[in-house]
C-alpha cells in the first residue's frame, strides 16, 4: 500500500528571563502558601503527604518576578545538550546557564514532580508593579506580617545536579565511543555467563581520576566515586563490541529520560490533505535529551575544536576541520612568541 508523503518537523519554544535567578534557601509551604513550620500538629496531619515528599533546598527562583519573558528556540543550536554537558556541576554555573537558557523543565506543569510550594520575599518596586504581578495570572502572591511573598514550585539544586550528572555521562559515553577510545574498556563490562552488559556510571569530572588499566584488571579496585553498575537491559550480543555497547545505553538513556520529560508530537493535515509530523519536545532537559538521539544517529555532527576544547557544529565545515579560525590564530603567535624567546636566550 503506497503511503502519503509524511513531512518531519520540530517545534520548541523555551522562556528565560531578563531579570535572571538565583538560588534561595526558602521556606516551604503547602499550595495555599502556608508556611509547614508554622503548623500545628491538626495541620500538619492534613498536609503530611506534601510534607513527606518535600525537596531540600536551595531553590532556583526568580530575582524580580517579572512579565519580561524572552522567548527563544533553543534547537537551533545543536550543540546546547554537549555544552550543558560540559558546564561544572556548581550552583555558579548552573545559575548562569539558567540566566542565559531559562529552567530545565517546568515544575509547575510537569504532574510527575511532588516538589512542594515555597514561599519566596517579594518585594514591590512600586504599587503599579504588585498590581501588575498579581493580575498577571503567572504568580500567586500572598501577604504576612506586612511582608509580601511569591508562592512558586521552582526546581531544587539536587534536579539540576542529578540532571546534569546523568546528561554528562551519557555524552561522555557517546564522545568515548565516537573516538573508540579505549577507556570504555574499563566503564562497561560484560559477564559471560549472561551475556548482559553493565555500565560503571560516574560524574564526568571525575574521569581523568581513575586508573583504567587497573580498574579493568584488579576486582578490588573500586574508585568510592563509582555508583552500582547499571545494567543494559534487552541486548545479549553473540560478539561484544563494546563502542555499540555504549552506544546502545546511551539510547537506552535517552529513552528512559524522554519517558520521564516526555518528546510529544502533533500531526497536522495540510491543504494538499498530507500529514506533518511536529516533535514538540516538553521542556529544554527533554530537547537535550532529544539532541544527543540525534547525535548518536549522527543528524547532528559534532566535533570538539582541539585548542580550545569547545563544541563546533560541523555543518558547513570539511571533515578535517580541527579548530576555530581564532584559536589557530592564537596558537600560531604564541608558538611563535615561544620560539622567539627560545633564541633569545
Amino acid at each position: 500500500m503506497r503511503q502519503a508523503t509524511q513531512k518531519f518537523e520540530v517545534s520548541f519554544v523555551w522562556i528565560k528571563l531578563n531579570e535572571g535567578y538565583k538560588w534561595e534557601n526558602s521556606v516551604q509551604c503547602s499550595h495555599w502558601g502556608e508556611p509547614f513550620d508554622t503548623m500545628n500538629k491538626h495541620e500538619r496531619k492534613k498536609f503530611e503527604d506534601e510534607i513527606s515528599s518535600a525537596t531540600a533546598g536551595p531553590f532556583l527562583v526568580e530575582k524580580q518576578p517579572s512579565l519580561a519573558r524572552v522567548p527563544y528556540y533553543p534547537l537551533e543550536n545543536p550543540a546546547l545538550f554537549a555544552q550543558f554537558s560540559d558546564i561544572a556541576p556548581t550552583e555558579e554555573s548552573f545559575i548562569q546557564w539558567a540566566d542565559e537558557y531559562g529552567r530545565l523543565i517546568d515544575i509547575e506543569s510537569n504532574k510527575e514532580f511532588t516538589h512542594t510550594y515555597i514561599l519566596s520575599p517579594f518585594i514591590p518596586r512600586s504599587e503599579e508593579n504588585l498590581e501588575s504581578v498579581c493580575s498577571c495570572g503567572r504568580y500567586r502572591i500572598t501577604e504576612r506580617n506586612g511582608q509580601y511573598y511569591l508562592i512558586s514550585k521552582p526546581d531544587p539544586l539536587n534536579l539540576w545536579k542529578f540532571e546534569h550528572r546523568d546528561l554528562s555521562f551519557a555524552v561522555m559515553l557517546w564522545e568515548l565511543a565516537s573516538n573508540n577510545d579505549p577507556r570504555l574498556n574499563g566503564i562497561m563490562e560484560l559477564h559471560e555467563g549472561t551475556r548482559r552488559i553493565y555500565v560503571y556510571a560516574f560524574p564526568k569530572e571525575k574521569l581523568e581520576e581513575i586508573d583504567f588499566e587497573r580498574f579493568g584488571k584488579d576486582e578490588n579496585y573500586s574508585p568510592n566515586f563509582i555508583s552500582p553498575p547499571r545494567r543494559i537491559e534487552n541486548y545479549f550480543p553473540q560478539r561484544y563490541d563494546v563502542r555499540k555497547a555504549a552506544l546502545r545505553y546511551v539510547l537506552q538513556e535517552v529513552i528512559r529520560k524522554l519517558s520521564f520529560y516526555p518528546l510529544g508530537f502533533e500531526l497536522h493535515i495540510d491543504e494538499k490533505e498530507q500529514i506533518n509530523k511536529i516533535l514538540k519536545p516538553g521542556s529544554l532537559l527533554s530537547a537535550m535529551w532529544y539532541q544527543l538521539f540525534l547525535a548518536v544517529t549522527g543528524e547532528i555532527k559534532l566535533k570538539r575544536c582541539s585548542i580550545c576544547g569547545r563544541w563546533e557544529n560541523m555543518e558547513g565545515h570539511r571533515e578535517s576541520w580541527s579548530k576555530h579560525a581564532n584559536c589557530a590564530n592564537y596558537d600560531r603567535v604564541k608558538r611563535a612568541r615561544k620560539k622567539k624567546q627560545g633564541r633569545a636566550i
